[in-house]
């Protein structure tokens, strides 16, 4: 089965222009996004996407495969990037587009000012929190450099890994607890073969977006984005989410913003600007995919929050300051009147000492003493009235 941009398309034609046309027909200018669930035509579909794609010079095709054919397909068709993921979550994403089930995602952006400061490590937690109670999340970084994904590699397999139900399969690391029902699925930039007649930032965007399709496709409703920790890149990435959404049709549910911020007082101009460009990306996106969204218009309340967090070595003064500042910025205030604009009180909990680090961030037992989902919080508004957070 192949879908091409949401619709199955049927190559059956003897003749080759004619199944290229089929093809072409689907086709928009700028990104695109397919599944194939099996190999019986993997020569054909694969030869008329870059037919496609050689047509259309401003065409950006990925796409999602079993592992069988991924091998052969990474390396022949390499201007054609494609994602290796597990068959059983392959068919049931495309079964539910051949429904034409809609998509709904509650998306959760992790953003910093600067890197360095915990993203990843608090991605996991989150998704952690969620899975101890029976939700299925998917974890995808959008950091081409990815640390997460160098820690799975080198854990799965291991005998911690064993313990902690990881296994990949394809370019997909899946946690679970019981065999064939994943909890969690990490999708993590994978090695690429390197292709000389691509620009090295192309190549990576758009196995970045390949990342990203597999994370609006795939089953579960719940999505976790690891932002760079260069504003400008995690803007980019934030522009190719919204777009993303748009082609294969998914619907905002939820989203929720977590940034993290540097609370030194020779900081905050940088700290302010990350607000306001990780703020105004939320804005459009809020434009672009809740306009026709019936179920956003009956909501109560903002659909989206953004959150500012401080790592877990800000002191509880330079906080305070920060939050005082940020709190007489007049765009904060207007941008509390779209989402709900949060401050925390207190700086993110740090982890034991003693703790195996990755082995126990991945592991949902002991992280659910980390109450990252319950950070005490106040909306901006409310600091010059006095509040102290909740």
């Amino acid at each position: 089965m192949l879908i091409f941009n949401g619709t199955e398309i049927q190559l059956n034609s003897r003749f080759s222009d004619v199944n290229a046309h089929r093809l072409l027909s689907q086709a928009r200018l700028g990104l695109n996004v397919f599944l194939a669930t099996g190999a019986e035509n993997e020569a054909s579909w694969a030869d008329f996407l870059l037919q496609v794609s050689a047509q259309l010079p401003t065409l950006r095709v990925v796409g999602l495969v079993p592992p069988s054919i991924y091998g052969p397909l990474a390396l022949t068709h390499g201007n054609v990037p494609v994602l290796a993921v597990p068959e059983g979550l392959l068919r049931e994403a495309a079964e539910a587009r051949r429904r034409e089930e809609p998509i709904r995602l509650h998306l959760i952006w992790v953003a910093s000012s600067k890197g360095g400061m915990g993203k990843s490590t608090f991605s996991v937690l989150l998704a952690n929190q969620w899975a101890t109670r029976g939700m299925a999340v998917k974890v995808v970084d959008q950091d081409a450099i990815s640390t997460l994904g160098t820690v799975l590699r080198s854990l799965t397999g291991s005998e911690a890994g064993s313990r902690l139900g990881l296994r990949a399969q394809g370019e997909v690391f899946l946690a679970e607890r019981e065999p064939g029902k994943p909890e969690r699925i990490f999708l993590c930039p994978p090695s690429r073969p390197e292709s000389s007649d691509m620009d090295p930032w192309d190549r990576e965007r758009i196995v970045l977006d390949a990342l990203l399709a597999a994370a609006v496709l795939l089953p579960g409703d719940r999505v976790v984005i690891d932002l760079p920790g260069d504003v400008g890149m995690a803007v980019e990435r934030l522009k190719a989410v919204a777009t993303m959404m748009e082609v294969t049709g998914a619907r905002l549910r939820r989203l929720d913003i977590y940034l993290f911020i540097q609370p030194q007082e020779e900081l905050m101009g940088q700290a302010f600007e990350a607000i306001q460009r990780i703020g105004r990306q939320a804005e459009e996106m809020l434009k672009r995919l809740c306009e026709d969204n019936p179920e956003a218009a009956k909501s109560d309340g903002p659909i989206a929050r953004l959150t500012v967090l401080y790592p877990y070595n800000a002191g509880r003064q330079d906080i305070w300051h920060a939050n005082r500042y940020l709190a007489a910025q007049p765009e904060l205030h207007q941008m509390a009147m779209q989402m709900g604009v949060f401050l925390a009180s207190d700086p993110v909990g740090q982890l034991p000492s003693q703790w195996k680090y990755w082995e126990t961030v991945l592991d949902p037992k002991p992280t659910s003493l980390v109450r990252v989902d319950s950070i005490r919080t106040v909306p901006v508004q409310s600091i010059q009235e006095g509040g102290r957070g909740r």
